[in-house]
């Protein structure tokens, strides 16, 4: 009983980066091709996502998670917990859960459904954080506030040389 429960913990960098996948779509995906593209040897080397370590992918997600860091500010942007950006969110999600999943030889369909599940759960709760910051700071400022935490808790998740 105690073994199964012990497999059914999430960690802390799918964790992590699924609620970085909320706030920021691209953050999640370029946070991980940035960890998966420094590790020597590759980890996922033979599974269907070694193209997250290549120097490509790395580079284009983070110009991605840069870009969104931009427009979100822009007043044309729908609310995160519209259907098509939430979707949006969960198949980032998703996709770095797949990706860990991977790399540890677990079960890539479970890792990615709970990843995906930990993003849309995220996505509300912050969609809420924001509004209330909102009262209190501009909408520049308080998604300014809320890149900072990506980039400090994305950081310290991910290996670094």
């Amino acid at each position: 009983m105690a073994e199964s429960m012990v497999e059914q913990r999430t960690d802390p960098k799918l964790f992590g980066l699924s609620v970085i996948s909320a706030m920021r779509r691209a953050a999640g995906p370029a946070l991980l091709a940035q960890d998966f593209n420094r590790r020597q040897p590759p980890t996922l080397a033979g599974t269907q996502f070694d193209f997250l370590a290549s120097e490509t992918a790395a580079g284009l997600l983070s110009m991605a998670a840069v870009g969104e860091m931009v427009i979100d500010k822009m007043p044309f942007v729908p609310a995160r917990i519209s259907p098509l950006p939430l979707a949006g969110r969960m198949a980032s999600g998703a996709l770095v859960g797949a990706a860990l999943s991977a790399e540890r030889g677990e079960d890539v369909t479970r890792g990615a459904i709970r990843a995906a599940l930990i993003t849309a759960v995220a996505t509300f709760v912050l969609y809420f954080v924001r509004i209330v910051l909102g009262k209190s700071f501009s909408t520049l400022l308080s998604g300014m506030l809320e890149d900072a935490v990506v980039l400090a808790y994305g950081w310290s998740l991910i290996e670094r040389p």
